[in-house]
C-alpha cells in the first residue's frame, strides 16, 4: 500500500508538472514585458524554467540562473527558493541525486523560515521522489510523512 502510495504521488507530481506550449509562449511574452529589476522578473525566469524543465532541460537551467542570480540581488527569499527548487529538478532529471537533494533541502530551508507550507510540501515530495527512484523506501516515507 505504501509503494502505490509513494507511486500515487510520483504520478501527480508528474502530470502537475506538464504545461502546453501555450502557456510557455504566455510566460515569455510576460518576460520580454518586466524589467529585469523586479520581483515580477524573477518569478516569471522561474515559471519559464518549471515549464522547461522536461521540455528543455538546458533552457531550464538558463532561466532559473537568471531568476537566482536577480533574486538574489533583491534579496527575494520566495524567488530564491523557487530557483533552488527548479535546480533541485534539473538535477534530478540529470540523475544528479545528490546535487538535486541539496538544492531541495536549500529550498526547503528557505520555505520554512517564509511560512511556505505548500512550498516546503513540494520540496519534499520531490526529494521523496528521489529517494523511492533509488529504492531507499524508509527515506522516502520518512521524506513524505516529514
Amino acid at each position: 500500500m505504501k509503494k502505490v502510495a509513494i507511486a500515487l504521488l510520483f504520478f501527480i507530481s508528474t502530470a502537475y508538472r506538464s504545461q502546453s506550449r501555450h502557456e510557455l509562449d504566455s510566460l515569455l511574452n510576460l518576460l520580454k514585458k518586466n524589467p529585469p529589476l523586479d520581483t515580477q522578473f524573477v518569478r516569471n525566469c522561474n515559471s519559464i524554467a518549471y515549464a522547461f524543465s522536461r521540455l528543455n532541460p538546458d533552457s531550464s537551467k538558463i532561466f532559473t540562473d537568471k531568476a537566482l542570480t536577480q533574486a538574489t540581488k533583491l534579496n527575494y527569499k520566495n524567488g530564491i527558493a523557487g530557483a533552488f527548487n527548479s535546480l533541485g529538478i534539473y538535477y534530478h532529471l540529470q540523475a544528479r541525486y545528490d546535487s538535486a537533494l541539496i538544492y531541495y533541502a536549500k529550498a526547503i530551508s528557505i520555505k520554512e523560515k517564509t511560512g511556505d507550507k505548500k512550498g516546503v510540501v513540494s520540496s519534499q515530495n520531490n526529494m521523496g521522489i528521489i529517494y523511492y527512484s533509488q529504492g531507499k523506501y524508509d527515506k522516502a516515507l520518512q521524506t513524505f510523512n516529514a
